[in-house]
């Protein structure tokens, strides 16, 4: 199992979409960041896309998520988060 973090800036920008949001959006976020957590902290490698340096991205509506894995660590480091 991989143990998933939330840098500060990726916190910050959660929170920020989180604010924006109505009660309908909010369990939305919710449900899809359900969904990251159980993906990521199973199989982080058999989920999303790969990206540049190292990082990789995955969607689930209405949030993506940009990520790294710390193959050594066990880590996935959720690095931008956004609202599409």
């Amino acid at each position: 199992m991989y143990n998933v973090e939330w840098l500060p800036a990726a916190a910050l920008e959660l929170a920020d979409i989180w604010l924006a949001l109505g009660a309908d959006q909010q369990a939305a976020v919710l449900a899809a960041l359900a969904v990251f957590k159980r993906a990521l902290t199973n199989d982080p490698f058999g989920h999303g896309e790969s990206r540049d340096q190292g990082h990789r991205i995955m969607l689930e509506a209405p949030l993506g998520l940009r990520y790294r894995v710390d193959r050594d660590g066990y880590t996935v480091s959720i690095l931008h988060v956004w609202r599409f």
